[in-house]
């Protein structure tokens, strides 16, 4: 949709622009919160961790604007619940794991 045609956009449906910049900018961090966790970095549960709040934040900011009246598709609040739930999952069982707090 970022880069694509612009049927990509009208077959998207009602997408709210800075959901779909998130996921896109988050790929990258999911990568690298993945490498660090398969090699065992502490860091990586703290990344993990940012990204489940990251993800909480825009799920609000999404609320607020769907709450306005735009128009969007609900699968948009499936996935936004789903990667907050993993990567919060994530950041806990690997810190637990680790003994930090």
């Amino acid at each position: 949709m970022l880069f694509g045609p612009e049927k990509a956009g009208e077959l998207a449906g009602n997408y709210v622009g800075f959901v779909v910049w998130f996921n896109f900018l988050a790929g990258g961090l999911y990568i690298i919160a993945a490498i660090g966790l398969w090699t065992g970095k502490v860091w990586a549960a703290y990344l993990a961790a940012l990204i489940a709040i990251a993800t909480a934040v825009v799920a609000f900011g999404f609320a607020f604007v769907i709450l306005r009246g735009r128009p969007f598709e609900m699968r948009t609040v499936g996935v936004l619940i789903l990667r907050f739930s993993v990567w919060a999952g994530i950041a806990w069982a690997v810190l637990r794991c680790k003994g930090q707090p």
